[in-house]
């Protein structure tokens, strides 16, 4: 796209610049980290393997979000899916999970596609390690162990392909979001995606070096977005205006899971900067991008 391509500068009303940092480094770059990334793992597999103990180890290799697809580092592909890294939409949160455990498999293997989260690998690990929980502890766990989703998959059994249950359901945060979305929440088929205020823009927030945490345990959440994502994986056709009952119970439910985590999460003492409202279409990634502030 033209508009990827140039490193143009939008001047907003009220000063500032903005400035699109989309020079890219030679894919080199990105396809040499892949080699590394690739080599490192091969490496300690064979230290597992010479250690005699590769069959009876659980190996778990994921992404932490989808491509980068800004400033220089640009060459992933988030498979057509709307949004990358930095974006609740799909394009930033949905990545591989592999599991890797021979003793539990095997010789067997299974693609599942029931969603499921990063904070899922700690109740698998706990009970593929044997360690026995007590109802407390088990309690405050966010995620469950994949340990059960998986023996269904290996058997060819139905049960692989419905939703977890859980006791929190799945959401994801990201108070900075590119895209002028902060939050989603997962209930089953349908995904709702959740702002500040009633305007997609990154200057939600406190001042500059005030109190995040505060701010956020008080913030209400405005516009959404709905999709029902087993039909639309894209995310192209917002359903929230022909489901306001559903749109708004799932926003309310959202909203007590921001409160709960930012009631119970680390303090957040500083917010270095707020952009300007500059936004620019993006038609690669099917999202309207907010720039960065040069000073």
């Amino acid at each position: 796209d033209a508009d990827l391509a140039a490193r143009g500068r939008q001047h907003p009303a009220g000063g500032g610049r903005c400035v699109w940092r989309v020079a890219r480094a030679p894919p080199r770059v990105y396809y040499g980290c892949l080699s590394a990334v690739d080599t490192a793992i091969g490496r300690l597999l064979s230290e597992l393997g010479a250690a005699g103990v590769r069959e009876d180890t659980l190996v778990a290799l994921a992404s932490d979000n989808g491509p980068e697809h800004r400033g220089r580092h640009s060459w992933g592909s988030s498979g057509g899916l709307r949004g990358a890294k930095g974006y609740v939409y799909e394009g930033g949160i949905r990545v591989p999970l592999f599991l890797q455990w021979p003793a539990f498999t095997r010789g067997r293997s299974a693609t599942v596609q029931t969603p499921v989260h990063l904070w899922d690998l700690l109740p698998t690990l706990v009970e593929a390690a044997g360690v026995p929980l007590d109802a407390d502890t088990r309690g405050e766990l966010d995620g469950v162990s994949l340990l059960p989703l998986a023996a269904a998959a290996l058997a060819g059994d139905e049960r692989s392909t419905r939703p977890l249950g859980r006791r929190r359901p799945l959401w994801w945060a990201m108070h900075r979001g590119r895209g002028g979305m902060q939050y989603a929440l997962r209930e089953g088929e349908w995904k709702l995606l959740a702002g500040y205020g009633d305007t997609p823009s990154r200057s939600h927030g406190p001042a500059p070096g005030g109190e995040v945490t505060e701010w956020l345990r008080a913030c209400e959440l405005g516009r959404a977005e709905l999709y029902r994502v087993s039909h639309d994986p894209t995310e192209a056709v917002d359903l929230a205006a022909r489901e306001p009952a559903r749109t708004a119970r799932m926003r309310r439910r959202l909203q007590l899971l921001v409160r709960d985590a930012t009631a119970r999460g680390p303090r957040v003492v500083s917010w270095s900067e707020r952009s300007p409202a500059c936004p620019r279409r993006n038609a690669r990634l099917n999202v309207t991008e907010l720039c960065c502030r040069e000073g």
